[in-house]
């Protein structure tokens, strides 16, 4: 459950992105989200974008292809994903594999990011069926 910043309005249009990101499976693109909350104008998805980067509810995501930002919800409870190189597609895992706290001895984690790559099944198969 997301807390909400109390410097930040409530509004109708941020309330529904935010559901759309809460919702999602993997980090989303503006273009993604305006196809997920089609009633909100273009511009108003990017300052709602804008203003979730500032008030650190979201975080700009390095799981994809550089042409177009991709945007995840930020949690202290870190970023897991399998993610194929051939097509991009990113696989969330159920529960996180890594135990810092277990492993870290006086420290306080406050969030990380795994990210494992490799070729999905459906690419592999294609692969196969190439040769």
């Amino acid at each position: 459950m997301i807390t909400w910043p109390l410097s930040l309005k409530k509004t109708s249009a941020r309330l529904e992105v935010l559901s759309a990101f809460e919702k999602s499976l993997s980090p989303l693109s503006v273009a993604q989200v305006q196809v997920l909350c089609p009633t909100i104008p273009l511009a108003t998805l990017y300052r709602v974008v804008e203003s979730f980067l500032e008030v650190d509810l979201i975080e700009l995501s390095d799981e994809f292809q550089p042409k177009e930002k991709h945007f995840a919800l930020k949690d202290s409870h870190g970023h897991h994903v399998v993610k194929c190189v051939v097509c991009h597609q990113s696989i969330p895992l159920k529960e996180c594999p890594i135990h810092l706290e277990e492993s870290i001895e006086g420290f306080k984690v406050l969030h990380h990011r795994l990210e494992i790559e490799g070729i999905c099944t459906n690419c592999q198969m294609n692969e196969n069926r190439a040769h």
